[in-house]
């Protein structure tokens, strides 16, 4: 009856270990430029990784930009002209009254702008051409019959344009009489208020385009929708975070300017840095796993390694930071084969090593990183937040079992010292079970007792535990915390 039973634990357990890694994730690094034959070397690496259930390439892209941020780069003059085009043209036939060719161009314009938010927050003067945008849009809907249409733009409009008032002498009195109805709608909902903190004092904010501040700005009266933060450093841009304003809600969204400035979504997914000096993979791999809900997260590159230029690899664990192996692969003399590569790839999933890898046994991902407030931690006020480690998860039970075992065991022998070993009439035989039973339960007892400061270490950890909650809300690694008012 034994194998059986065991069969069906085997059974059981085996699809669990298949899938241990789905929805890990694999993230490339560069200091520098990326290499032109990243693709031709990389695809068989990220070939066999999907094999045990990591996502890589353009599926994370969709996952970080679809749950923490899209890139913020502008648009490009060639870009840019197009979207301002579109509005000149678009605003004329809305003047013509050729209000579907009107919504089709504006709708389009107003996408390219906040697609790339750094195109107006770098040039303010170019909002007067989405405000523009905005009016001729609302007005070609209202115009045709879209009543719900109307009214979501309007509506945008007074989220991103609360600084402007609407010239009749311009526009006429239609856009400002629709605008005080959205608006008086808008009001009724109730509004929210939202605080947003960087962690350069440089960084310069804006939301839905519009200049807040420098380092950390505050909005208490905010109309309740969607919004657009980016934020940018001197000329470098940032990525784009989406947060939603919620009626009688505060929030707080802190950024790392860290990982806005490395992460990349295109033209290929991980981490962008100007050098080597300012590499920090590991702990922001780390953080970006966690806001993922990634179990764990590969990292590759091309990079010198051993002298030689490598296609090198590592596994880090989200919580800790730390790599539970790595290796790299020489692609010089000569460039290895796609079977070469999928071998690095079986090798950093738990496979054997081949002859052709160089094992890097002491990879150094720099001090551990922290769990990100600016990205990962949703605390309750005054609490210590943070990841919590705990090693005693497991241990307390174990010790507490063995314990119990042993300390059954020796008061069974202590209870059978003496008495007779055997049924025959007479049978002089004794067990003598004294000292191994004493031996047994004071074992057992020590372990009971450890066991049970374990469980106490492990309860206080899971307090501490209780406070921290991951929020990767869509388009932002925010730290968000709420409150009713």
């Amino acid at each position: 009856m034994r194998t059986p039973v065991a069969a069906a634990i085997l059974l059981c357990l085996a699809p669990s270990a298949a899938l241990a890694q789905r929805g890990s994730i694999v993230l490339e690094s560069y200091a520098g430029e990326r290499p032109r034959d990243a693709d031709e070397l990389l695809t068989p690496l990220f070939r066999e990784l999907a094999t045990k259930g990591y996502l890589a390439g353009n599926d994370v892209a969709q996952l970080i930009e679809a749950k923490v941020s899209r890139a913020g780069d502008p648009l490009d003059p060639a870009q840019l002209a197009e979207a301002t085009r579109l509005i000149d043209h678009g605003y004329g036939s809305f003047l013509k009254g050729q209000f579907e060719v009107a919504t089709t161009e504006l709708e389009r314009a107003l996408e390219m702008l906040r697609s790339r938010p750094a195109t107006l927050s770098k040039n303010q003067p170019l909002r007067d051409q989405a405000l523009r945008a905005h009016l001729g849009l609302a007005l070609a809907h209202q115009r045709l019959g879209h009543a719900e249409d109307a009214t979501s733009v309007m509506a945008e409009f007074a989220r991103s344009f609360p600084d402007r008032e609407i010239s009749r002498a311009q526009y006429g009195p239609e856009p400002a009489e629709l605008a005080k109805k959205v608006r008086a709608e808008l009001d009724q909902r109730g509004r929210g208020a939202l605080k947003i903190k960087v962690d350069d004092a440089t960084a310069v904010i804006f939301l839905n385009e519009r200049y807040l501040g420098v380092g950390e700005a505050s909005v208490l009266d905010l109309y309740a929708g969607k919004y657009r933060i980016y934020v940018q450093r001197g000329t470098s841009a940032g990525r784009v975070h989406e947060v939603d304003v919620v009626p009688g809600s505060e929030q707080t969204v802190k950024i790392s300017w860290a990982l806005d400035a490395a992460l990349k979504t295109a033209p290929f997914t991980g981490f962008g840095f100007e050098g080597e000096a300012a590499r920090d993979e590991a702990a922001l791999a780390s953080n970006l796993a966690l806001a993922l809900d990634a179990p764990r997260v590969v990292v590759v590159s091309i990079r010198e390694f051993d002298k030689r230029r490598s296609l090198w690899g590592a596994v880090l664990d989200p919580a800790s930071g730390k790599s539970s192996r790595s290796g790299a692969l020489a692609l010089e003399p000569v460039k290895p084969g796609a079977d070469k590569i999928r071998e690095l790839g079986r090798y950093l999933t738990g496979g054997e090593a081949s002859p052709d890898i160089i094992i890097e046994p002491n990879f150094d991902t720099g001090p551990e990183p922290k769990a990100d407030p600016k990205v990962l931690e949703k605390v309750r006020p005054g609490s210590g937040g943070g990841s919590v480690s705990r090693p005693f998860k497991v241990l307390k039970w174990v010790t507490l079992i063995v314990g119990v075992g042993a300390l059954g065991a020796g008061a069974y022998l202590i209870a059978i010292d003496g008495k007779s070993s055997c049924d025959t009439p007479g049978c002089a035989d004794e067990y003598e079970t004294a000292v191994p039973g004493y031996v047994s339960a004071g074992a057992g007892a020590a372990l009971i007792g450890a066991g049970i400061v374990f469980f106490i270490k492990d309860s206080g950890a899971k307090k501490r535990e209780s406070q921290v909650s991951f929020a990767p809300a869509r388009g932002g690694m925010v730290f968000s915390f709420g409150r009713t008012f």
